[in-house]
């Protein structure tokens, strides 16, 4: 079974492609890197993987599971590790103490199903 099946991905904005008709699968189990420069696409790709943007054209299979068609179970399907966390919440005494490294504190990760809506 494919762990990611992708098929003519396309993002488009405005008269700009930013990815063009991309193709892969990853088997379930294999080690995979996403590389290329920057503006490549990598990181609009993720996203659309992920939920967060939809594409334009083709198709995003996750755990046998389209992103477009049942985003719920594919997301439910992924472990994520972004370069920077949105996922911490800020605990003040009150609105008129300053903020210290101290005051963010990780108190939940919440799941991608419901964190990305």
């Amino acid at each position: 079974m494919e762990a990611i099946e992708v098929g003519n991905l396309t993002k488009r904005y405005d008269s700009f492609t930013a990815v063009d008709s991309i193709s892969f699968k990853v088997e379930e189990g294999e080690i995979f890197g996403f590389l290329g420069p920057n503006g490549s696409g990598k990181s609009i790709t993720i996203r659309m993987l992920t939920g967060i943007i939809k594409p334009d054209e083709g198709t995003a299979v996750i755990m046998g599971h389209d992103i477009k068609n049942d985003a719920i179970r594919a997301k439910q399907a992924m472990d994520i590790v972004p370069e920077m966390s949105n996922a911490y919440v800020c605990i003040r005494r009150s609105k008129f103490d300053p903020l210290r490294r101290s005051d963010f504190d990780p108190l939940f990760i919440v799941s991608n199903a419901t964190f990305l809506r």
